[in-house]
């Protein structure tokens, strides 16, 4: 019995290596298939939205909201000036500010820009919703507000 199972070894430690391989070439397709047809984090269209600001925004103003829209807008027009997704005091004076991705909403709107240093009022000078498609979806869409607001003291 014991001589079985030492010849059976080799065998096993093969079958448990090609085994082991077929998972990670599995996983692998798994994360390439999930990236290449846009169930990743770059799906939506934000090149659109893009556009969307720079027809309807002159000149574009400081640029903030949540990560996800401020950093690939970054990624395709990175000659605009966003606020970092972290608490800074970049909005301590007065000017303007395009907030994408925030809910229109006084405590949103006042919240957001409070993250960034600016303790005074403000008021919005213009609101609408961009519409935007998913890469691979063209039939699914997202609406994305977009408010521009003028800092006070």
């Amino acid at each position: 019995m014991t001589l079985a199972v030492l010849r059976a070894m080799p065998e096993a430690k093969r079958g448990l290596a090609i085994a082991g391989a077929v998972i990670a070439v599995l996983l692998l397709a798994a994360i390439a298939d999930l990236r290449l047809r846009g169930a990743g984090s770059d799906s939506l269209r934000i090149d659109m939205l893009a556009d969307i600001i720079a027809a309807e925004e002159e000149p574009v103003p400081l640029i903030g909201g949540p990560h996800y829209y401020t950093g690939n807008l970054a990624l395709h027009r990175p000659d605009w000036r966003y606020l970092p997704p972290y608490q800074t005091d970049a909005l301590a004076g007065t000017g303007e500010v395009l907030l994408v991705g925030t809910p229109n909403t006084p405590d949103a709107l006042a919240r957001a820009v409070a993250e960034h240093g600016h303790t005074g009022g403000l008021r919005v000078l213009s609101t609408r919703e961009a519409l935007l498609s998913y890469r691979f979806e063209e039939n699914e869409t997202r609406s994305v507000t977009l408010t521009r607001l003028e800092l006070l003291p």
